[in-house]
């Protein structure tokens, strides 16, 4: 009796491990364009400093980490990585104080050419970042917010290309 719980507990772990790791596989096949270092300019900032931003796997190989550099002062921007509650990626911009917000991947909003995260609705201050490529070495992000009850306006629009 024991024996038979056993195998079935092993064959339920061994069915259910492949599809969470093509699961995951599939969710990271839509940044695998982003990895490697790109040049960035601010649309809004009149001459103003030149971004250059790195999308790497971390050290585990589990996230990806978005580092910037502006004027020689390098951070971690944020970090991508799947979300097994959600089946999906999130994407964890840290802010100034480095505090980080969760932003998931909108499949419905989402193509090949354009990635759109956006946070709870329900959150006080609503914000989408998305990533449309116009090219395997070029694409914009766009990042807006919204305080509750208001459109999105767009707050900051950077265009990458590859190094």
């Amino acid at each position: 009796m024991r024996s038979t719980i056993l195998l079935s507990a092993v064959l339920t772990l061994a069915a259910i491990s492949p599809t969470h790791a093509a699961t995951s596989a599939e969710a990271w096949s839509p940044f695998r364009p982003f990895l490697g270092t790109w040049s960035g300019t601010r649309v809004d900032a009149d001459r103003g400093p030149r971004i250059v931003r790195e999308y790497g796997s971390t050290a585990n190989n589990q996230n990806i980490e978005v580092r910037e550099r502006v004027e020689g002062k390098s951070v971690v921007w944020g970090v991508l990585s799947f979300d097994t509650e959600r089946a999906g990626i999130v994407l964890r911009p840290l802010s100034i104080d480095g505090i980080a917000s969760a932003l998931v991947l909108e499949p419905k909003e989402s193509t090949e050419s354009r990635l759109v995260f956006t946070n709870l609705e329900s959150d006080p201050i609503r914000t989408r970042i998305s990533y449309d490529r116009t090219g395997w070495d070029e694409f914009t992000e766009r990042i807006e917010r919204a305080t509750s009850g208001q459109e999105l306006t767009l707050v900051s629009e950077t265009r990458f290309k590859r190094k």
